[in-house]
């Protein structure tokens, strides 16, 4: 895997790609709920926490 990071409106982000993925031109972002983790200073915290 391969970290990409970005800026989606004005926020940093950072997705886990396939190795051999392409990131596009003109990409875009689709979010699994289930696969979404919120970090506070490095740390993994609860959603709404």
């Amino acid at each position: 895997h391969k970290v990409v990071r970005a800026n989606l409106e004005g926020r940093e982000i950072a997705a886990v790609i396939g190795e051999d993925d392409e990131v596009p031109a003109d990409p875009k972002v689709r979010f699994d709920p289930a696969g979404i983790n919120i970090y506070a200073d490095s740390w993994r915290v609860e959603m709404g926490a």
